[in-house]
């Protein structure tokens, strides 16, 4: 039984392990059936007594969770991040987008905008 609990933590890891991978080839599919996974791990976690395993083992699993929970953090918010940015540039070019000036030098809205100026 003990074998048992310390395999989970090692399972836990190889799935930590590989959202840590799929995060790094934005591979939204993945990530999406990894959250599933995890979830489930979450919900057994509480009903795991690891006061008969080996301390040393088990201190260094959860060690290595915790790092890898992090790296897994630092790399979603750096995806968020530029997520964000590639939003923001898109806005900032629609908003200069939809100031153009007609052929008589009015204001107007960019469906008037051409690439070319017709009038040549």
């Amino acid at each position: 039984m003990a074998d048992k609990n310390i395999a989970f933590l090692e399972d836990f890891i190889t799935l930590l392990e590989t959202e840590k991978a799929a995060l790094m080839n934005n591979d939204s599919k993945e990530i999406s059936k990894i959250i599933e996974e995890k979830k489930v791990f979450v919900e057994v976690f509480p009903t795991i007594d690891f006061s008969k395993e080996d301390r040393k083992k088990v201190e260094q699993a959860v060690a290595e969770i915790q790092e890898l929970q992090k790296t897994n953090l630092l790399l979603t918010k750096q995806s968020i991040r530029f997520i964000e940015s590639v939003m923001d540039a898109f806005n900032d070019g629609v908003k200069k987008a939809n100031k153009t000036y007609s052929k008589d030098g009015h204001h107007t809205g960019a469906s008037q905008a051409n690439l070319l100026n017709q009038s040549l």
